[in-house]
């Protein structure tokens, strides 16, 4: 069984709205990326295509599963604070001003 060690509603709380902005933070910083992210594949890709068509011009072939060979298109930075908000309410309603948890729960709560 999991060692529980009581914490203060509150100062949890506190801690998970500190998390939830550094969360924000790091999605802006992503999300400002992102264009310049896409452009660079965008470009990597065209290279490689031109590359081919010359190759296919020049009567040779592009070589085999050569598409496998194109960069992989970079993912959209996602913004997802549904689980910060969901803890906070929930911490929020507690009768208690303080509640035990278990390292695993510290880690859902503040990872």
């Amino acid at each position: 069984m999991a060692t529980r060690i009581r914490v203060s509603v509150i100062k949890l709380i506190e801690e998970i709205e500190k998390r939830r902005e550094e969360a924000r933070a790091e999605s802006e910083r992503a999300a400002e990326a992102y264009p310049a992210l896409l452009a660079e594949w965008k470009a990597d890709c065209l290279a490689k295509l031109r590359e081919w068509g010359e190759s296919v011009e020049r009567g040779e072939s592009p070589g085999h599963n050569n598409y496998c060979a194109l960069p992989s298109r970079p993912s959209k930075p996602i913004v997802a604070f549904t689980r910060y908000d969901r803890d906070i309410k929930t911490l929020q309603m507690s009768a208690e001003p303080s509640i035990a948890i278990t390292s695993e729960d510290y880690a859902r709560y503040l990872s």
